[in-house]
């Protein structure tokens, strides 16, 4: 985080170039930097869309959180992001080292 974004599993790495989306690496970082908890449909929404007059913001999220799955793929076949009732949270199986926190 503290230069180019990058997520790696030792054999394969995804980065801002090959998510082709701000937005995709924005919510990426945001789960994995609060990957300790279950982040709320709503607060996602409050915060990707607070500028936008978007008619559907719910499903505006569902859509990214589905492209950014179909991305994370490169690094495997488990489920990175786990969908629970009301809210996404980074799958606690699956484990992150982050150098902003290491530091």
């Amino acid at each position: 985080l503290f230069d180019k974004f990058s997520l790696s599993n030792g054999d394969q790495t995804i980065g801002e170039k090959e998510l082709h989306s701000n937005k995709l690496v924005r919510l990426l970082v945001y789960i994995l930097l609060h990957r300790e908890r279950n982040v709320p449909h709503q607060e996602l929404v409050d915060i990707f869309w607070e500028d936008e007059r978007s008619k559907n913001p719910e499903g505006a999220l569902k859509n990214l959180v589905y492209r950014l799955r179909v991305q994370l793929r490169v690094l495997g076949e488990q489920d990175f992001i786990m969908t629970l009732p009301g809210a996404y949270r980074w799958n606690p199986k699956v484990p992150v080292e982050v150098d902003c926190e290491q530091f």
